[in-house]
C-alpha cells in the first residue's frame, strides 16, 4: 500500500534552468503558469523516470482543469548510491545537497523572472527530494510565498517515527520540522513506500537492516525504484488540487 504521513497527507515544454527572460506580470499574464520544477534522483539524471511520470500525470490533470504549466528538470550531478553514502551518510559531506539547493534556487528566480508572481510546483524524488527539503529551510519569504504545491517521494528526510525514518535522520543530518510551517505545510506532501530504505517506513528500530538494504540498492534498487509501477496518480492529483488553490 501507499503510505502518506498525516496532515495534507503527512501533511510538453520542459526547459532548462539557465537563462533568465523578461519580467512579465501577472497582470498582463491573466495569472502565471504553474512551473513544476523536477529533481531526480539517485543514479539518475532529469530523465528519471520517477520525474517525467510525475510531470506527464501532473501537465495531464492540470490541463483537464484548464491549466497552464510549463515544466524545468534540475540537472543537478548524477551520484550512484556507492557515491551517495560516500559523500552524505558516510562521510557526512552536504556539498552536494548544498550545490543542487543553488539550482533550485536559481530555477526559482528564473521562474519568477519571466512570469511574476510564479507559480511553483516542486517535486523531488530521492536525492531530489532531500533537496527540495533543504531548499524550503533556507529559501526567503518571498520565493516560500510562491511556492504553490511539494511532492517528495522516497525521501530520506522522511520522519514517520517508530514506522520509519529517512536515512538522512538515521545519519542525523535530518532537517526539523520535516514539514514546513502552514500555509506551505498545508500543500506538502511525502510518499515513502513500505520497506524503501531510503525514506525507511517500516522499518521501525531496525536500523542495521535499513542501512544494509540501502547499500545493496546499487544493484538490487527494489522498492525504491517502483515508485512509477506503484501507481503515483494519486498523490499527483493531490498535487494538482493543492496547487490549484494557490
Amino acid at each position: 500500500m501507499l503510505v502518506l504521513l498525516p496532515l495534507a497527507l503527512i501533511t510538453p515544454t520542459a526547459t532548462g534552468a539557465g537563462k533568465q527572460e523578461p519580467v512579465v506580470h501577472a497582470a498582463q499574464a491573466a495569472g502565471c503558469p504553474f512551473t513544476f520544477i523536477g529533481l531526480h534522483g539517485l543514479n539518475e539524471d532529469s530523465s528519471s523516470p520517477t520525474i517525467q511520470t510525475a510531470w506527464t500525470q501532473f501537465n495531464s490533470l492540470a490541463e483537464k482543469r484548464g491549466l497552464q504549466s510549463r515544466a524545468v528538470f534540475l540537472n543537478h550531478p548524477k551520484l550512484t548510491f556507492s557515491e551517495f553514502f560516500s559523500q552524505i551518510v558516510d562521510q557526512q559531506n552536504r556539498d552536494p545537497i548544498s550545490r543542487a539547493t543553488g539550482d533550485l534556487k536559481d530555477a526559482a528566480t528564473n521562474a519568477a523572472n519571466r512570469c511574476h508572481p510564479a507559480r511553483l510546483v516542486l517535486v523531488g524524488y530521492s536525492e531530489g527530494a532531500w533537496i527540495i527539503d533543504q531548499w524550503i529551510q533556507n529559501a526567503d519569504s518571498t520565493q516560500l510565498s510562491q511556492i504553490a504545491a511539494v511532492l517528495v517521494l522516497g525521501d530520506p528526510q522522511w520522519d514517520n517515527g517508530d514506522h520509519g525514518q529517512g536515512l538522512a535522520r538515521r545519519a542525523n543530518m535530518g532537517i526539523n520540522p520535516y514539514i514546513p510551517s502552514k500555509p506551505l505545510g498545508d500543500r506538502f506532501t511525502s510518499l515513502c513506500l513500505p520497506r524503501d530504505p531510503v525514506c525507511g517506513e517500516g522499518y521501525g528500530n531496525d536500523v542495521v537492516g535499513q542501512f544494509r538494504d540501502a547499500r545493496n540498492l546499487q544493484t538490487a534498487c527494489g522498492i525504491h525504484c517502483s515508485y512509477t509501477k506503484n501507481s503515483i496518480q494519486s498523490v499527483v492529483q493531490t498535487l494538482v488540487t493543492n496547487a490549484s488553490t494557490k
